[in-house]
């Protein structure tokens, strides 16, 4: 049993090693009581400013579906990746899964929307244009540029690739293709130098040929014919057959919409709406630091806030990389955490050092008593008893002296 002058020193000994709540609650349980323990620790943890700070990161929100598109490019989705330093712009019909892939000079706006005004003059505009935060789509070049064609503008939140997932997956599926067929049968050759042969403009558009003419599923048409509504020619013959696609094609995505939708619907999890002005911690993204905040307003985007960081600047982050600190936590945004936890770790280290400095190098005792030894390792709590007397002179046990009664199994008496 701790005594309530103690309670304070045990906790921090306990939280020493900044364990978790469940280990420090076992730990602590092995060899001391005090009443309220449990929620003493939890309320010590919650308040850790070092806890809080190298938290992982939330879980996974449920998904959220956007509004299947009608008819072939109605919604497209762009994003910019690299290949053995070279960078490439990707355009992809969501309907029809039509991809369009140049290679770019630079990574200006300019360029992007010479090449995005050269398919809507050919394709048509459509009505919305989804794509991450990168420099060249956030500049207000392209906004002007969108606005001018009437075309709706959509951003994934920054460092938050999932919200731009029909360009990921087409990255992650083009990018290692080219890897892999553009440097022929040559293996010898090393990979740098295969992944050089696919800046020739027409090994590109050969390779594009061949994944437009396949087809997306079994009995399904390949993205040309969804596109055109014919089939074009390649490598193959063409089958002199009109097939109707919209209802096949329509019921195909949608089963793998529901295909993924049970995939969320386990382990997924709702965050509550934040409020401007509300003080929150945040992260750059997933696994790093969390850094305290403040809610500006609430972003167009779904789950998406304007956040002001400590260093006075304004950022976009996804609601799954943004929490509310705990109850026990103080929470500035114009603070910096981890200075906030430096400060008071040396506090909590300083204040130890002091009360037990005497402790730790005084003499052993001897038969006769120091007295300036003893006025020195005095220490009291408020208006409780020494230490030295309470770790030198223990409580004697309670025992309670209840009656007990033997135990009546199956009906017979053991006494």
């Amino acid at each position: 049993m701790v005594p309530k002058t103690l309670q304070a020193e045990y906790l921090e000994r306990l939280h020493s090693t900044h364990q978790g709540i469940g280990k420090t609650l076992l730990r602590a349980k092995q060899n001391l009581y005090w009443l309220g323990m449990d929620n003493d620790i939890k309320t010590m943890i919650s308040s850790c400013q070092l806890c809080q700070r190298y938290q992982k990161s939330q879980s996974q929100e449920s998904l959220v579906e956007r509004d299947m598109p009608s008819d072939v490019w109605d919604s497209l989705h762009s994003d910019v990746f690299e290949v053995d330093g070279v960078k490439y712009v990707l355009v992809i019909d969501e309907f029809s899964k039509f991809p369009f892939v140049k290679r770019l000079k630079g990574e200006t706006s300019k360029e992007l929307i010479e090449y995005l005004e050269e398919l809507f003059g050919c394709y048509g505009k459509p009505s919305r244009l989804y794509s991450d935060n990168g420099g060249n789509y956030a500049s207000q070049m392209f906004k002007d540029f969108v606005d001018q064609w009437e075309v709706k503008h959509i951003t994934s939140s920054p460092r938050y690739p999932q919200s731009n997932g029909v360009a990921e997956r087409a990255v992650g599926h083009i990018k290692p293709i080219m890897v892999k067929s553009c440097g022929g049968k040559e293996y010898s050759i090393m990979v740098q130098d295969m992944i050089k042969s696919c800046r020739d403009t027409g090994n590109l558009n050969k390779l594009l040929l061949d994944l437009r003419t396949t087809p997306l599923g079994c009995g399904l048409p390949s993205p040309a014919e969804l596109l055109f509504g014919r089939q074009i020619r390649s490598n193959f013959i063409i089958r002199n057959a009109v097939r109707p696609y919209n209802d096949k094609i329509y019921s195909f995505q949608e089963g793998r919409r529901a295909a993924t939708r049970r995939v969320h619907t386990d382990n997924d999890k709702e965050y509550k709406e934040l409020l401007p002005g509300q003080n929150v911690l945040y992260q750059q993204h997933a696994g790093s630091d969390w850094q305290p905040a403040k809610v500006l307003a609430a972003s167009e985007e779904p789950r998406s806030y304007i956040l002001r960081t400590a260093q006075d600047t304004t950022v976009r982050r996804n609601r799954r990389f943004i929490r509310d600190p705990p109850s026990g936590l103080a929470m500035d945004a114009g603070a910096s955490l981890e200075d906030d936890t430096v400060r008071s770790d040396a506090r909590r280290c300083a204040r130890l050092a002091e009360r037990y400095q005497d402790l730790r190098f005084t003499k052993p005792h001897s038969s006769i008593p120091d007295q300036s030894a003893a006025a020195q390792t005095k220490i009291t709590h408020s208006d409780e008893q020494p230490i030295d007397a309470q770790l030198e002179s223990p409580q004697p046990l309670r025992r309670s002296t209840r009656t007990r009664r033997a135990p009546n199994r199956y009906g017979y008496d053991q006494s």
